[in-house]
């Protein structure tokens, strides 16, 4: 048996001009492994979230034992202008690149 919880936002700054930038944090566990803990990094680039099925862009992922040990990890990233910046290029290039593969 393998079970995750809701996703629960654990830090959120707005970036400069509009948007914001959050660590969202969740447990899993199972059988074999116990329980441990999943986190993103996840930006907005609009000051409200939009509803429905946006996905907002990943910049980073960190696993750990506890949630704190995730947000240890993944708090410089949420902070960096900059590597959030970097994540997104790339996150557009790659984007850009799978469109390309999927167009006649």
């Amino acid at each position: 048996m393998f079970e995750i919880t809701k996703p629960r936002r654990v830090f959120e700054r707005r970036l400069p001009g509009a948007g914001l930038v959050a660590i969202e944090t969740w447990a899993t566990s199972s059988l074999g492994r116990g329980s441990a803990f999943q986190g993103r990094v996840i930006v907005e680039r609009r000051a409200t979230p939009r509803a429905g099925e946006h996905e907002p862009p990943v910049v980073a992922t960190a696993s750990g034992a506890t949630s704190g040990d995730v947000v240890g990890q993944l708090l410089t990233a949420a902070q960096c202008n900059a590597a959030i910046g970097a994540a997104l290029l790339r996150s557009e290039h790659r984007e850009s690149l799978r469109d390309r593969a999927h167009s006649p």
